[in-house]
């Protein structure tokens, strides 16, 4: 293992207990609504992401890396309606509204998926090498240009982007009543 994917390791497994943590106590039933309250007794919809549009749109990202390491994603890859539904770009909707002919898949599909993406990418870490995180990103890879190491793209999606999200799904708890979830 090179010293950079030995640097990653313990973040992107701090990842993967965060995630696991937050989806302690949320009831599937609910994971795929925005919080709402009354404010001068009018119905308030806070307009943020929830649990299922996060972990949907975290599990197109494993696949991906798997991908540009030079991996086998095959055991990851996700329905490719999880582009439609919860790529980038794409606004979440409340279950209750959503445009017609669209359905979000249930919390535990998209809480598994994410994370047996996620566990994959980490169980590769071991034989990534700094050789291959210090190449060049593919100049054919959308993410090249802002990211001209593959090891930046991969610290990236590994850390950033996911403690990112699941910021938003601990604020999504608190708005719902559920309190902080410390792994």
């Amino acid at each position: 293992m090179g010293q950079i994917a030995e640097l990653t390791l313990p973040a992107a497994n701090r990842v993967r207990d965060n995630a696991v943590a937050l989806c302690h106590g949320v009831d599937p039933k609910v994971a795929a609504h925005r919080p709402t309250f009354e404010h001068d007794g009018k119905p308030v919809t806070i307009e943020t992401n929830h649990p299922v549009f996060i972990l949907g749109h975290l599990a197109i990202y494993p696949p991906m890396m798997l991908t540009l390491l030079g991996r086998d994603a095959s055991r990851v890859q996700v329905p490719e309606s999880y582009t439609t539904l919860f790529g980038r770009g794409v606004e979440s909707h409340d279950a209750r509204h959503m445009p017609e002919g669209l359905a979000y898949p249930s919390f535990d599909e998209v809480r598994d998926a994410f994370i047996a993406g996620h566990d994959a990418v980490v169980a590769a870490i071991p034989t990534i090498d700094d050789a291959l995180l210090l190449s060049n990103t593919p100049k054919d890879s959308r993410y090249a240009e802002r990211f001209p190491k593959l090891g930046q793209v991969f610290q990236f999606f590994m850390l950033t982007h996911p403690m990112l999200h699941l910021g938003q799904f601990s604020t999504w708890r608190r708005c719902m009543g559920l309190g902080p979830s410390v792994p």
